[in-house]
């Protein structure tokens, strides 16, 4: 509802196939929502029960055919630390593609 309806995008089956046609619009909606924590809490408590949260979260036992448990954006922080270090990867046909 809120990144479909209410932005003015499609919804369900009536969002197009990613790859089906290039050249027709999907019509995508995205739907951001930011809270102040210092409106319900303490600021400093929030962000020390914060870090206990995640500790206690990757003290879980993951799932099998799994190393660990990550917290939402986890993966994402580590890749934008490699990618700053290393770069970032693409495909040689996409910088193929770009550098003509």
């Amino acid at each position: 509802m809120f990144s479909g309806l209410l932005a003015g995008a499609a919804f369900g089956p009536h969002i197009g196939k990613m790859y089906d046609d290039l050249d027709k619009k999907r019509k995508l909606g995205h739907y951001f929502c930011v809270i102040n924590p210092s409106f319900f809490t303490d600021t400093d408590i929030f962000l020390e029960q914060m870090d206990q949260m995640i500790e206690e979260l990757q003290q879980v036992e993951p799932a099998p055919g799994f190393d660990r448990v990550y917290v939402p954006g986890e993966i994402e922080q580590i890749n934008e630390e490699k990618n700053l270090k290393q770069g970032i990867t693409i495909a040689s046909s996409v910088y193929e593609f770009l550098t003509k």
